[in-house]
């Protein structure tokens, strides 16, 4: 069953495509859709967000960071923290995640009927809800 979760990650490329336009690797967008989702985020949570520890999240914000993709912010209740928002090239980048996993899901959904969609979309709830 994860091999043909990892295969269906893997014919959309949504990642992928994005990573060749900007430089990015899968994580890098990752992070990027975390970041904008969830704006003003510690490092600690951006971390958990994505799965990662501490570390390896603080190199990949400054990676982001460095590049122009992320913006710090002082923390407004605590002067030792900082919080992580979209920059406006972030947000720009994010537009175009967002535009490539649209067209992603219309390429799998135009090859569906609704029964098909709606079957597999049943699936896929349960299997989010059991893992």
């Amino acid at each position: 069953m994860i091999d043909t979760i990892l295969e269906l990650k893997s014919r959309c490329g949504f990642a992928e495509e994005i990573g060749r336009a900007y430089g990015f690797t899968a994580q890098d967008v990752n992070f990027m859709m975390k970041i904008a989702q969830h704006p003003d985020s510690t490092l600690k949570e951006l971390a958990e967000y994505n799965g990662l520890s501490i570390s390896r999240a603080s190199r990949i914000v400054s990676r982001l960071k460095g590049r122009g993709f992320v913006a710090v912010v002082p923390d407004e209740q605590d002067r030792r923290a900082v919080r992580h928002t979209l920059s406006e090239k972030g947000v720009i980048c994010y537009d175009d995640i967002v535009r490539e996993k649209a067209a992603c899901e219309a390429r799998l959904r135009n090859s569906l009927t609704d029964e098909q969609e709606r079957l597999i979309r049943q699936g896929l709830d349960l299997l989010l809800e059991i893992i």
